[in-house]
Order: C-alpha cells, then sequence, then structure tokens
C-alpha cells in the first residue's frame, strides 16, 4: 500500500509542476490550471494521508510485538520464595 500512496504523491507532484509550466507558457486557459491544480493538490493530499495511516498501522503493530515480548520475559522470570520448611 505505501509504494501506491508514494504513486499518489509522485502523480501529483508532477502534475502540479507540469501545470505550472504550462501555465506559464500559455498552452492552458486559466479555468483548467485551476482544476488540474486542485486535482493534483488532491492526489498529493490523498497520497500523504495514506501514508500516515499506513505509518500509524507499523507503530501499533510494533507496540503490540514489544508488549508482547515484555509480557514473555516477564512471565519467563519465576521468583522462588523460602518459606522457612
Amino acid at each position: 500500500m505505501k509504494k501506491a500512496f508514494m504513486l499518489l504523491i509522485t502523480i501529483g507532484a508532477v502534475m502540479l509542476l507540469g501545470t505550472a509550466g504550462a501555465s506559464d507558457v500559455g498552452n492552458i486557459t486559466v479555468g483548467r490550471a485551476c482544476m488540474q491544480g486542485l486535482a493534483s493538490v488532491g492526489f498529493l493530499i490523498s497520497g500523504m494521508f495514506g501514508l500516515l495511516l499506513c505509518r500509524m498501522d507499523e507503530v501499533r503493530i510494533r507496540r503490540m510485538r514489544r508488549n508482547r515480548e515484555a509480557r514473555r520475559r516477564i512471565s519467563g522470570q519465576r521468583t522462588y520464595v523460602y518459606n522457612g520448611r
């Protein structure tokens, strides 16, 4: 999924740069430049939001593994109490 979101970000960045260049040269109208600019910003935002969600999932999984290993270490330690017999 990370690759798909990175692809969205790349498409958005290339599209935004292309729209700016075409607008400077005068190949597209102002209205079309605005529409393409909004679409490219949409690609960028959706890709960044998706990467953020992937990162949150990775952190959650890492935290669960760490807790599981800590419980395993704690349960493996035995304490012996001498009661005097």
